[in-house]
């Protein structure tokens, strides 16, 4: 059995709240697809892609389940050619999330403002940092947040139209039985 956890909300929750953890399996993996596929624990998350300028669009994440296939789930809005496309090698894994997230006076609402990733190889126990993606405009909106060892994002988003995403969750795993 496995334990997982969530953290608050960053940015805000306008538009409808999204959730890449379906429900905890009784087999005790986590199910990320309506077909019941499990996650992959050990790695997780296969690409993020990233649409941001001003603020963080949306992004679309790529899930490694674990029977070897992947699921790819976007949220907010996409576009044709993301800001960012960042990949994960079978040996590494995403160890932080960071960015600022809050009230956009320029927009009026919660958003994400920008965002990054901080990515450890287990392999050259070595790490590397994606982004961070958005806040092209250099405003101070928001608070900065971090969350560590994510496995999977959660939310709250508008699937049309552009600046879609509002808010983020993380899931994190926090132990896994021996």
């Amino acid at each position: 059995m496995q334990a997982y956890t969530e953290s608050n909300v960053v940015g805000g929750t306008d538009g409808t709240f999204f959730s890449d953890v379906l429900y905890l399996r009784q087999d005790g993996l986590l199910a990320v697809t309506n077909r019941h596929d499990p996650l992959h624990v050990e790695n997780p998350i296969k690409s993020i892609a990233v649409s941001a300028s001003w603020i963080v669009d949306g992004i679309r994440v790529t899930y490694n389940l674990a029977g070897g296939g992947t699921a790819s789930i976007p949220h907010g809005s996409e576009w044709p050619n993301p800001k960012a496309i960042v990949y994960f090698s079978s040996s590494e894994s995403l160890v932080g999330v960071f960015g600022r997230a809050g009230y956009q006076d320029n927009y009026g609402r919660a958003m994400v403002n920008n965002i990054g990733f901080v990515i450890f190889d287990k392999s050259t126990a070595t790490t590397r940092v994606a982004g961070p993606y958005g806040n092209e405009g250099s405003t101070n909106y928001g608070a900065p947040f971090y969350a560590s060892d994510v496995i999977a994002f959660g939310g709250f988003a508008r699937e049309t139209g552009p600046m879609g995403l509002s808010g983020l969750i993380f899931f994190k795993r926090l132990c896994a039985a021996a």
